[in-house]
């Protein structure tokens, strides 16, 4: 587990308030001794910091192991240097399910029911008719966008007439399918207890702001740069960056809108590129407006820092000088203000 030297990020951050530097991608050779400790004893500092106690059972007192030391980290940071008092303002998200039509949304029932239990299903596309392979895959993507956590260990085969699932361990590629359901079941549980408490630990009176910047910095703080890019290909990534500590940009991405969902927070996955290459980030929003919110540029600065902190809150400006470049239309940034 990667704990931040915390001692040397809050006399930094005396220092780099003179001073906003540009956020950068971590180059696969990242690596930066003053920021980040390899000791795997939390600081002094986070020594008094009394979190909740863990949850019952196996996965409940493995995920206290896992992330506590991240947890400790985070909040000994934002009490000492705590943010602006700013609420999110967002629309309100709905389910992709209410978009969809009544066929479709049958369809999609029908996933959710065998998905979420790790069950076969068949669905015959003959028998569907003509938009049959549309409205499914209109179904499976509304389902995944709604349940992203059903991307670490499943996907559907719709290379013959009859479509069934296709299972896999979370953790792991499309390419390793398996059948071991009580397996894929006890990764999944301990990456939600993991999760939970990460959430049930955020300390109590956050602004908005601050709750983005808490999740933000259990997730820089809990997961390392791959710079092997071993993770580049795996389809939910967020596991390795939660569980295992390490993942590309996707990873750190697909963490934070994951937490996002479950404290609440108004949370956007964006795909695109920045400087021309592929690249994924976050879209947030505060005071109404949107900013982008990339994490791996955040992991390569001080915590809490002026630099880390314009990593949280992109500004449109600073989103169109660096080339960040979604895929996906309405996925822009429309926030002037540099939040500290």
């Amino acid at each position: 587990m990667k704990i931040k030297n915390i001692a040397f990020a809050i006399t930094a951050i005396a220092v780099s308030t003179m001073l906003l530097t540009s956020c950068v991608l971590i180059p696969p050779d990242f690596t930066s001794d003053t920021q980040k400790s390899t000791a795997t004893e939390t600081t002094d500092d986070a020594k008094t910091v009394i979190l909740p106690q863990a949850d019952s059972g196996i996965y409940g007192q493995r995920a206290s192991e896992i992330i506590d030391g991240a947890i400790k980290d985070a909040t000994v940071i934002l009490r000492a240097y705590p943010v602006a008092d700013v609420s999110s303002g967002a629309p309100k998200q709905t389910p992709r399910r209410e978009s969809l039509s009544a066929s479709v949304r049958g369809i999609y029932d029908m996933l959710l029911d065998a998905v979420a239990s790790v069950d076969a299903y068949e669905w015959n596309s003959l028998a569907y008719g003509e938009t049959a392979f549309s409205d499914f895959m209109e179904a499976d993507e509304a389902l995944r966008a709604d349940y992203p956590e059903f991307r670490a260990y499943y996907y559907p085969d719709v290379s013959g007439n009859v479509y069934r699932p296709i299972y896999f361990l979370p953790g792991s590629s499309y390419d390793c399918p398996t059948d071991d359901k009580k397996e894929i079941t006890a990764r999944m549980a301990l990456f939600e207890a993991v999760s939970k408490r990460i959430i049930d630990c955020m300390p109590s009176g956050l602004s908005d702001f601050g709750k983005y910047c808490y999740l933000a910095a259990v997730i820089t703080g809990r997961c390392e740069y791959d710079g092997s890019l071993s993770t580049s290909g795996l389809p939910y990534p967020a596991y390795n960056a939660l569980i295992n500590g390490s993942a590309v940009c996707s990873g750190y991405t697909s963490a934070l809108e994951h937490l996002c969902g479950k404290a609440g927070l108004f949370c956007n996955r964006a795909d695109g590129t920045k400087d021309g290459g592929n690249h994924a980030w976050n879209r947030i929003c505060l005071d109404g407006n949107f900013y982008y919110c990339d994490l791996t540029a955040a992991d390569a600065e001080v915590p809490y820092s002026y630099a880390w902190l314009g990593c949280i809150a992109i500004t449109a400006d600073r989103a169109r000088r660096e080339n960040y470049k979604p895929f996906r239309e309405n996925m822009t940034a429309t926030g002037t203000v540099e939040f500290r």
